[in-house]
């Protein structure tokens, strides 16, 4: 998916809207099947430091 897909309009501020260059979905696992690695797991420690930085 692409920002040409997205939607123009202003997003209500509850909603953290996230674009990366390589993908990224909260459902997404990679890794291997011993050591898998969740999108969402990643994620959250640098959402979370943003927060404390704003």
């Amino acid at each position: 998916m692409t920002d040409a897909v997205i939607p123009k309009f202003v997003l209500p501020e509850n909603i953290d809207y996230r674009l990366l260059d390589q993908g990224g979905h909260v459902g997404f696992v990679t890794g291997s099947t011993l050591k898998p690695t969740f999108w969402l797991e990643e994620m959250l420690p640098a959402y979370y430091q943003s927060l404390k930085s704003a």
